[in-house]
């Protein structure tokens, strides 16, 4: 009987183990996909930071529907709202090069610009509307408020210069 106890104790502590490290291998790759998506954009490279930051949105959602706490759910659903409109943006942009990059775009970059914009606001409103979230998902929603901020300058910018 003991031998079982020991047997079996061992194995959750196991499971959970893996469990754990599951849940930070993908934000590991959350967090490379984004990086990629920011590099690829810093290379003039928009197609494919969109699909790589198409990739960290995914990633946001499989991760927020395992977390357990609402908050930290919330907080990665937010985030996956914000990827998401990073790839419009950044699809509006490799339509517009292909489209011969000349202002103004054409109504489709708009209207990709237009969704951008929605899921942006929506991550923002989420994301001021939390409080009080433990480490470490207190300094990831500093992380992408402070980064969400820079996208609502960057953003109307982007509109602006494609005359939209």
């Amino acid at each position: 009987m003991p031998l079982c106890i020991l047997l079996f104790s061992t194995l959750i502590i196991s499971l959970y183990g893996i469990s754990s490290a599951q849940q930070i291998g993908e934000q590991a790759e959350m967090n490379r996909l984004e990086q990629q998506a920011d590099d690829l954009a810093a290379q003039d490279d928009p197609d494919g930071a969109a699909l790589a930051i198409g990739k960290a949105a995914m990633m946001a959602t499989i991760i927020a529907e395992k977390q357990r706490e609402a908050p930290v759910r919330s907080l990665f659903e937010s985030v996956g709202k914000f990827f998401r409109g990073q790839e419009y943006t950044y699809r509006a942009l490799a339509i517009f090069q292909l489209t011969g990059g000349q202002a103004p775009a054409p109504r489709g970059v708009c209207q990709f610009l237009e969704q951008a914009e929605k899921l942006i606001t929506q991550a923002h409103v989420s994301l001021t509307q939390m409080t009080n979230l433990n480490p470490p998902a207190d300094s990831r929603h500093q992380r992408y408020t402070a980064h969400l901020k820079h996208w609502e300058v960057i953003l109307p910018e982007i509109t602006f210069d494609l005359a939209c």
